[in-house]
């Protein structure tokens, strides 16, 4: 999950959730931007990054979860 390239916080965050790849986080995301935003210390500049480097890897992000 760290080639997101996002902040440690951020990754911290994701990794106490238990997303530790690219795929769970995106069926993490698949539940919408709000089950994502739960996860404390991960925040919607996070998410946003998130998505857009998902997108530029060529990953298909949730239409639900789109921004």
């Amino acid at each position: 999950i760290e080639e997101l390239g996002l902040s440690s916080r951020a990754i911290d965050a994701l990794k106490k959730a238990g997303i530790e790849n690219f795929g769970q986080f995106l069926e993490r995301l698949n539940g919408g931007n709000e089950a994502v935003l739960a996860i404390p210390g991960f925040g919607q500049a996070s998410l946003t990054a998130a998505k857009k480097k998902l997108r530029s890897l060529g990953y298909e992000v949730p239409a639900a979860a789109a921004s």
